[in-house]
């Protein structure tokens, strides 16, 4: 998309049968560069360095209205869009499932690209509580209770306690009052 290359490079190519063109090295992927295009026929070599404007087509959600901080976020108030990103930025947020009820950390404005930085996901698990406790270990899984020790959010590590042996161990959150244990992972905190 874009111009023609003769006007990006400010004179007319010196077209030529057989000729080729191809582009040097940039390390560029997104912004402003000057890359060097190279023109070689028949024994002419030209090279022109035009200042493009690169940028990386992707498919982002956006906010559809601005979200004060502090505000919880429902996943209705973003749509799935595709943009051209023209600036590196933290990996833009795909799904936004699991930032139901999350909490904005700052004022995201209206047709801004979602990141995982601007949200506190909700506590899914708080401390004191009984929870559910998915142990895994190969093909072989036990659900039993556990008792909370630390809260957290979605994908932390907890500690509990098993409310019979009253042994202390560490689990994965992933659900509302929901952790897991996979035997085959080493779990550290």
């Amino acid at each position: 998309e874009g111009p023609p290359l003769s006007r990006l490079l400010g004179s007319p190519l010196p077209v030529q049968a057989g000729g080729r063109l191809h582009l040097e090295g940039t390390s560029a992927l997104s912004g402003f560069c000057s890359p060097r295009l190279v023109w070689e026929a028949g024994g002419t070599v030209r090279s022109f360095f035009p200042r493009v404007r690169v940028g990386l087509r992707r498919e982002v959600m956006v906010m559809n209205a601005p979200l004060r901080r502090g505000m919880v976020f429902s996943p209705a108030m973003c749509r799935r869009t595709r943009l051209v990103l023209e600036r590196e930025m933290a990996s833009p947020l795909l799904d936004v499932t699991t930032y139901d009820g999350a909490i904005a950390r700052r004022e995201i404005a209206s047709g801004s690209v979602l990141t995982p930085d601007m949200f506190d996901l909700p506590v899914l698990v708080r401390s004191g509580t009984t929870v559910s406790v998915k142990l895994i270990s190969g093909g072989l899984m036990v659900l039993t209770q556990g008792r909370v020790v630390t809260e957290g959010r979605l994908g932390q590590l907890v500690r509990l306690v098993n409310p019979d042996s009253r042994q202390e161990y560490t689990a994965r959150v992933v659900g509302p009052d929901q952790v897991e244990v996979r035997m085959d992972q080493e779990v550290s905190p």
